[in-house]
């Protein structure tokens, strides 16, 4: 597995542990997963689809740029 050292403010390390502490994984496991999300959402926002979040059958919120 390759190593990165990876320069965040303060406000997202924060939010990383407690994302860590919260799922009880490692900060790597989320930034793994993270990056896996990007990935996907980035493939198919190339074939022309949208990342939407919906709730009752109704868009709430959608990524326009990622």
């Amino acid at each position: 597995m390759a190593r990165l050292e990876l320069r965040i403010n303060q406000d997202l390390a924060s939010d990383l542990e407690a994302f860590a502490q919260s799922s009880a994984t490692s900060k790597s496991e989320i930034i793994r997963r993270a990056l896996t999300l990007y990935a996907l959402a980035r493939d198919e926002q190339q074939r022309g689809r949208h990342l939407a979040f919906v709730k009752d059958g109704q868009v709430e919120r959608e990524v326009v740029a990622l």
